[in-house]
């Protein structure tokens, strides 16, 4: 089961906690009829690890922010980061339900262009993926999806 999004955000900027809010709101809201039953969790959230089945854990990385054009006279900034995706399946039961889980998640952002609330938009792109590695009990699988971000704060 999914718990409700709490992403702590202590001294950031009001953009960075716009484009957090708003990618943990379009997860949410879609991967639990996508994926019914597994967990997914956001950093600085505390959760109970699932035990025997599977779940993923999710951070929203800022790459960097610069101006998006350089002597325009309204001020527009764009940030380029990824969604990084730790989708866990517990060692024994195989790889395809994780495969499947980051199908799921691939489909719910990749090609999406959405606005964010306050000002902006930010638009998400193709990821990549690792192959699953066996980790404390867990087959573990990566995954990465790209986004750009524009705003009118850094």
């Amino acid at each position: 089961a999914i718990v409700g999004v709490m992403v702590r955000l202590t001294s950031v900027p009001p953009s960075t906690a716009s484009r957090m809010t708003m990618i943990a709101t379009m997860l949410t809201s879609a991967f639990p009829t996508a994926q019914p039953g597994i967990g997914m969790f956001f950093e600085n959230q505390p959760f109970d690890q699932p035990k025997g089945h599977p779940w993923v854990y999710v951070e929203v990385i800022d790459n960097f922010t610069s101006k998006a054009h350089i002597g325009t006279p309204s001020a527009r900034y764009m940030t380029v980061g990824i969604v990084s995706f730790e989708i866990k399946v517990p060692e024994d039961t195989g790889t395809k339900t994780m495969r499947q889980i980051g199908d799921s998640i691939s489909a719910i952002l990749m090609d999406q262009n959405v606005a964010i609330p306050g000002g902006g938009s930010i638009t998400f792109y193709g990821g990549g993926s690792n192959e699953p590695k066996p980790q404390s009990g867990w087959h573990t699988r990566q995954l990465h999806i790209e986004f750009r971000a524009w705003t009118t704060t850094p």
